[in-house]
């Protein structure tokens, strides 16, 4: 689906089956089963055959979306199938990292990530009681999720977010926007 990038003509105007497999170099029969399928899935609705995206479906799968994060995923996906092959040869046949991505593939990724690293912070505070301490270092932040859900939850507590240089102007970014900024700093 995202593959096919069927999301962002989608995103920019709802047209029929036949003109969306056109403009996507696919044949109408292949693709109206497809559609009916991201209905059942969540992504899509359908009305009288016409398939107009979710605001998630805008949100993250097409291109320009604000959580738009396909191009990350894809060469992590890509690795990750080579994974097999890394064991029995005893050489990694592909690198993961975000060395060589492009600033706006970095944020693209960690923006996509953030509400899963916020997620993992809340889930954190649910479990350990964090009030106690007044320092926390999160070693490979990332977006700062964890750093801004515990900085929430407790007020008292500092953060520190490490990550590589190419990542901290993201993280940046990201904890600049949030209620508890003046809590966290983030150092490359």
């Amino acid at each position: 689906m995202i593959q096919l990038d069927v999301f962002t003509p989608l995103s920019e105007g709802v047209e029929p089956i036949e003109q969306l497999a056109e403009g996507l170099k696919v044949l109408p029969t292949k693709l109206k089963p497809l559609m009916h399928a991201l209905v059942s899935a969540g992504p899509l609705e359908v009305e009288n055959e016409r398939f107009p995206n979710t605001s998630e479906a805008n949100y993250y799968s097409a291109r320009g979306g604000p959580c738009y994060r396909y191009p990350s995923l894809a060469r992590r996906w890509e690795a990750i199938l080579k994974t097999a092959e890394t064991i029995h040869t005893g050489i990694p046949q592909a690198k993961v990292g975000n060395t060589e991505a492009s600033p706006a593939d970095l944020e693209l990724f960690f923006r996509g990530r953030h509400a899963d690293t916020l997620a993992i912070g809340q889930d954190l505070v649910s479990r350990y009681d964090f009030l106690s301490h007044r320092q926390l270092v999160d070693i490979a932040g990332g977006s700062g999720g964890v750093a801004i859900a515990l900085a929430r939850a407790c007020p008292s507590l500092h953060a520190t977010v490490l990550d590589l240089t190419s990542v901290t102007p993201v993280t940046q970014w990201i904890v600049d926007e949030t209620d508890v900024a003046r809590g966290i700093d983030v150092v490359s």
